[in-house]
């Protein structure tokens, strides 16, 4: 059964790392003390209702002349006798013997699976051989996770299974709620929240039921390695094309222009990069509307939902036949774009960060000069406009861990933040940054604090303004404060990329380090280290590079998309560091290369 092939996996990788050891299952032993591993020794002191001494050799002083003759005249209703607890004889075929009582493994609460596993704790139940609790009934229940290992960063997607399972339910890894979509009534597909290493209870819940499978799900290092590489797009995509990590770990690069903030080359193309490969090829289909400085949101259904014109700020100098309103998905299975259903309910210009998938499987959009958002169900394929409290016009957008949406900062200095709750499709105010800043980045951490890094203080346009910032800060939401870090960066940055990466720590590539200009954009690359509140440097990028996104990949590998596009220096050149994948609950470092 699902707990104890675990078991079995940490006991032979702990006897690869330090030699042969006793391994016992962590459980409840039962009174009778029968730790349930069916040593079988044959010097158990279990004894049967007819006195056998179940030495599994049939030599009882009795001589098995008992006055039932051993006939089981109950039928394995738990008094059967020379039954080992192997299991082999004496019961029926959907049970086991367990000190010499048959039970079935797949109800039994205490022989759950096998033979001594106990179920414990308020409501505990045995439905099909696993333990769960705070069940009122089997018809709702969590089973298994496939897989059961991922990493502290967070992003991997896992297939629960279990029964009862309908659209709207809600399933939380050590309390925090993970997109989901409900498949069949046995499975689930879950996005994992970031967390802190070790195991975590994997809940299900809908409405006043809930069902918890303990330690279902094991969170875990990863790392990536040097040396960078650079892989060929079919053109150049500068100024933030819409990238996005889909399910099959191929990663979509979308729109982008030609030359520096040039409207007028703006493509309606897109590139796909095959990890299998590690190759970036031109997509079949190609979107209605150029897109430029757009956003691109993996949904749960295996689409990317694409959102972004090719207009200036103003809803100047558009694109040829550009609208601001329409939204495409992009589907992997046929690699084309279509059109959503409805269109936006606003124009979009400029998103930008300002996109994110929300804890319950919708997708948040803002954009530049808005004080509303665009909240897309994917189920009925439609747009809701919901106001927001302040503009966050280049600010950036961070799902908490508790399922709610962030939006941070602003052009000109903005310090509010505004939290998005999906369970009321209302805004609250979020805690005042210390300093205001536009272009920065944000990642909500494994401990579930929200980093944001960098950025600008001035007008993110205008190089004349911009004051560039090399400041950290870090967000507690459970005190709804920030606070400024006492580590920053190496040099100042804004437009630039990061990527949260599977040891927990975030990589800050390029960007510019003063004013808006293709000059400035910068080469070398932090690593920030929240938990240990350091900052290291890392190996700088083949080239400068700014106003480009970066991707965690479903391997541990990081992808830097996009780019500066110069008129004299535009790179159609993806960056990339080849990761490592968690599927362990030991993640030894021994595979070639410079691991950081």
């Amino acid at each position: 059964m699902a707990t104890t092939s675990k078991i079995g996996a940490w006991c032979a990788v702990l006897a690869l790392l330090v030699g042969p050891l006793a391994c016992t299952a962590v459980h409840d032993v039962p009174a009778n003390g029968d730790a349930g591993m069916d040593w079988d020794a044959g010097s158990d002191s279990d004894t049967d209702s007819d006195a056998d001494a179940d030495s599994d050799s049939d030599t009882d002083s009795d001589s098995d002349t008992d006055s039932d003759s051993d006939t089981d005249s109950d039928s394995d209703t738990g008094t059967a006798s020379d039954a080992g607890d192997d299991g082999s004889t004496g019961c029926a075929v959907d049970k086991i013997a367990c000190s010499g009582v048959c039970v079935d493994p797949s109800t039994d609460a205490a022989n759950c699976g096998s033979c001594g596993i106990a179920c414990k704790g308020a409501g505990a139940m045995c439905c099909s051989g696993t333990c769960v609790t705070e069940t009122a009934s089997c018809a709702f229940s969590v089973k298994d996770v496939v897989p059961a290992f991922g990493a502290i960063c967070g992003g991997d997607y896992i297939t629960v299974t279990g029964n009862g399972f309908t659209a709207g339910m809600q399933v939380l890894i050590d309390g925090a709620p993970g997109p989901s979509l409900v498949q069949s009534p046995t499975t689930v597909l879950v996005l994992t929240p970031p967390d802190v290493e070790g195991a975590k209870d994997i809940t299900i819940r809908n409405g006043t039921s809930t069902s918890t499978l303990p330690k279902g799900f094991t969170y875990n290092k990863g790392s990536v390695m040097l040396p960078w590489k650079t892989i060929a797009m079919s053109t150049v995509r500068g100024d933030n094309a819409a990238t996005a990590v889909m399910q099959d770990n191929r990663v979509l690069i979308a729109g982008g222009v030609d030359y520096n903030s040039s409207v007028s080359t703006a493509r309606a193309t897109a590139d796909i990069f095959d990890r299998k490969t590690n190759q970036a090829s031109l997509a079949t289909g190609q979107m209605a509307v150029p897109r430029w400085v757009a956003v691109g949101i993996p949904l749960m259904n295996g689409k990317v939902l694409v959102v972004g014109d090719a207009c200036r700020r103003d809803m100047s100098q558009c694109a040829a036949g550009n609208d601001s309103t329409k939204a495409e998905l992009f589907d992997p299975a046929t690699n084309t774009f279509t059109a959503t259903k409805q269109p936006l309910t606003a124009p979009r210009t400029q998103p930008y960060g300002l996109g994110v998938l929300l804890g319950d499987g919708r997708a948040l959009i803002g954009s530049y000069g808005s004080t509303t958002v665009d909240i897309y169900d994917p189920t009925a394929d439609s747009f809701t406009q919901v106001p927001m409290l302040a503009d966050h016009s280049w600010g950036v957008a961070v799902r908490l861990r508790d399922g709610r949406a962030m939006l941070i900062g602003g052009n000109g200095a903005q310090k509010a933040t505004d939290i998005f709750d999906p369970t009321t499709n209302t805004f609250s105010a979020g805690g005042s940054l210390i300093t205001g800043r536009s272009v920065c980045t944000a990642h909500t951490l494994p401990d579930g604090r929200v980093i944001v890094i960098g950025g600008s203080s001035g007008d993110a346009a205008e190089p004349s303004t911009l004051a560039v910032q090399d400041s950290i800060e870090l967000y507690d939401p459970k005190t709804n404060t920030w606070t400024k870090a006492s580590y920053g960066l190496s040099t100042p940055r804004s437009w630039h990329a990061s990527a949260l990466v599977r040891d927990g720590t975030v990589l800050v590539m390029g960007g510019f380090n003063s004013g808006a200009s293709c000059s400035t954009a910068g080469q070398n690359v932090d690593q920030i280290d929240a938990a240990a509140g350091t900052v290291g440097i890392f190996g700088a990028l083949p080239n400068q590079n700014a106003e480009w996104n970066a991707v965690t990949l479903l391997d541990g590998s990081v992808l830097a998309a996009g780019g500066t596009a110069c008129a004299s220096s535009g790179l159609a050149d993806l960056y990339f560091l080849e990761g490592q994948v968690v599927t362990s609950p030991v993640s030894p470092m021994d595979f070639v290369g410079e691991p950081i």
